[in-house]
């Protein structure tokens, strides 16, 4: 019976034609008790699925309930979080232009240092850039510029000095 292409009418047919009546009977009381299996099975499974449904339902009421107060918070980070992912894809872009470790000589500051170190370091890159170019290095004093140069994007003409430096930098890579 659990096969496909089975034929209910055929198997009615063989079995009252070929059994007794006590033969019937026995047949018939086994799949009364196989169809009560099936549906308490299935009550089962439907039982479980609700409770699991239910409980679901609870827990992200809970998970809903708890982040309503964080809900300010949360917004606050977007802005944050965009800030971020903006510097990260400018710093990616910027260590694609630099040549492999190996090759490079230190362009720029740790980021450990603290901003007073950062400007400072900033702003002697027109000196090294000259001396850069003095010793011939013209691609390290180009890729230096980049760096300082993003820096300066960065910082804004907003920022004192800026100009300035930039100016400086641009004339040194120049050899001025």
């Amino acid at each position: 019976m659990d096969r496909e292409g089975f034929d209910a009418d055929k198997y009615v047919h063989a079995l009252c034609s070929n059994s007794d009546l006590k033969e019937l009977l026995r047949i018939e009381n086994e799949l009364v008790n196989e169809i009560r299996g099936f549906d308490g099975e299935r009550k089962a499974l439907v039982y479980d699925n609700y409770s699991k449904l239910i409980s679901a339902t609870d827990t992200i009421k809970k998970m809903r309930s708890s982040m309503e107060p964080l809900t300010p918070t949360t917004s606050t980070l977007e802005p944050a979080i965009s800030h971020i992912a903006e510097l990260s894809s400018s710093l990616t872009s910027t260590i694609h232009r630099l040549p492999p470790p190996r090759t490079r000589t230190p362009i720029a500051p740790n980021t450990a240092l603290n901003k007073k170190e950062t400007v400072k370091w900033a702003l002697g890159a027109p000196e090294r850039i000259r001396e850069l170019l003095k010793q011939g290095k013209k691609e390290e004093a180009e890729k230096a510029w980049v760096v300082v140069k993003g820096m300066l994007e960065k910082w804004g003409d907003g920022v004192k000095g800026v100009k300035e430096l930039r100016d400086n930098g641009e004339a040194a890579l120049r050899g001025e």
